[in-house]
């Protein structure tokens, strides 16, 4: 049997540094070794071309995104119309194989290709996230924005119906996208780690880490450290990605804070490693955090809040606290508390039942390829 896969990818999925590219890239990575002949496409708007990604791809094409102004007034959701590339679809069609759409971002496809074709990856509830977005906003044009982005989000994902099978990232997405189109299944985050690499003994400080362009990143970092951290002056690591200027006032402003922005992979690896405790929040239940994987395949203690990890499979991999009081108790327990080799092998054993490489891109390959055929 040919097992040809066409991946349409909402971005391009090098270097995997956030959650949805570290998702993509891993999947693609996982597939590869399994002998599936990848054609991949990617939209380019923020990233350069990856010649990186040819070593698991049999092609990789990009188009470029059109991001004009005036796509602000489609009906359709912005994150769709400025990826409708008439190069892709014509692409696409002068073959019958099936095809790996990168999430609700990319389902421009829908009515452009045989549906039957079409397996979309959801990464988010999108229109939730817009909304979480819009509240985590104080800019009123952004706010506007997000608040017709997640009408338009939300109008269009009855297009899912159309399609051959949803992959949902989380059992939450699981039960909302099964009522959008009755095949959808279960197809856990894809990362990079292979074992637990979880040092035992004790960190130096308290780590809070992700995109910290992101205004959800940036709204539960700002409510840790001036609800939470401020009443203990214990030092603090904030690391990730492109961090916003509330991020860099907040650094300046609390003498305990030691912002290291946009690390390397192997650094932000070192960075986790090194923490006696990761603090995990957030005010958005959509999908599943990246952070909250990387976290507890390369950390100690991880503190997180219920929205966090409900329904991820994760909760026991996790210390919960909910209110600053909850916080502020939790930390003081488990800063001078050693990470054992027992803390170790449970988190193994918590890990390796659901987010396998292995076994989700074998459950995958099965998805697609013999119920295409």
């Amino acid at each position: 049997m040919d097992r040809t896969l066409h991946i349409v990818s909402l971005t391009i999925p090098w270097p995997p540094n956030y959650g949805g590219a570290i998702d993509i890239f891993y999947k693609i990575k996982a597939l590869y070794q399994l002998g599936i002949n990848i054609h991949l496409h990617c939209f380019q708007y923020d990233r350069e071309s990856a010649n990186e990604l040819e070593q698991y791809c049999t092609s990789v094409s990009y188009y470029q995104r059109d991001k004009s102004f005036y796509h602000v007034f489609s009906r359709l959701p912005y994150i769709v119309k400025t990826r409708i590339s008439k190069k892709l679809i014509n692409k696409l069609n002068k073959d019958r194989n099936p095809i790996l759409v990168e999430g609700l971002h990319c389902c421009g496809l829908i009515g452009r290709v045989d549906p039957r074709r079409l397996f979309v990856r959801t990464h988010n509830i999108e229109h939730e996230y817009y909304f979480g977005l819009k509240n985590a906003s104080k800019s009123l044009s952004k706010q506007i924005f997000y608040a017709f982005e997640g009408l338009k989000l939300k109008l269009y994902e009855k297009q899912l119906s159309k399609v051959h099978q949803l992959l949902t990232i989380s059992s939450n997405d699981l039960v909302h996208f099964s009522s959008r189109n009755e095949k959808s299944i279960l197809v856990p985050a894809f990362h990079p780690f292979n074992s637990v690499s979880s040092i035992t003994g004790k960190g130096t400080y308290i780590l809070i880490h992700g995109n910290m362009g992101v205004e959800e990143n940036i709204v539960s970092t700002i409510y840790l450290v001036r609800e939470v951290l401020s009443k203990l002056r214990l030092p603090v690591v904030i690391s990730g990605k492109a961090p916003d200027k509330q991020i860099l006032k907040l650094a300046q402003e609390f003498a305990f804070i030691d912002l290291i922005p946009d690390p390397s992979l192997d650094k932000m690896n070192e960075i986790i490693q090194g923490a006696q405790l990761i603090l995990l929040h957030t005010f958005q239940n959509t999908g599943i955090k990246l952070k909250l994987l990387y976290s507890l395949y390369n950390g100690r203690h991880c503190l997180a809040n219920d929205i966090m990890v409900n329904n991820t499979g994760l909760e026991c991999g996790c210390v919960m606290a909910n209110s600053p009081i909850e916080w502020i108790e939790k930390i003081k327990e488990l800063y001078n508390k050693s990470f054992t080799i027992e803390d170790k092998l449970k988190r193994i054993n918590i890990l390796k039942k659901d987010f396998s490489n292995e076994t989700n891109s074998k459950n995958l390959e099965n998805y697609i390829f013999k119920k295409i055929h």
